[in-house]
């Protein structure tokens, strides 16, 4: 992931990851086929993007101070 940020901004692999997601879930929801759900799960990769990304641009954006307050609310 952090070779993939140096070359990607964090933003960039976000939109990724969620666009893939919203793919992934759209063709299985109108999958014609048995394979098709087995096919679309190969999309599933590009959706661990969004979690580490989101949460790099969240981490950026407060200060030092605030780190530990941030941890505790998300870890509620």
């Amino acid at each position: 992931m952090p070779l993939l940020a140096a070359c990607i901004r964090e933003q960039k692999l976000l939109s990724i990851g969620l666009f893939m997601s919203f793919i992934s879930m759209f063709v299985n929801s109108i999958a014609w086929s048995d394979w098709i759900p087995y096919v679309s799960t190969a999309l599933g990769i590009f959706i661990y993007l969004a979690h580490p990304s989101l949460r790099s641009i969240v981490s950026k954006q407060i200060g030092p101070n605030d780190q530990e307050k941030l941890r505790d609310a998300y870890e509620a």
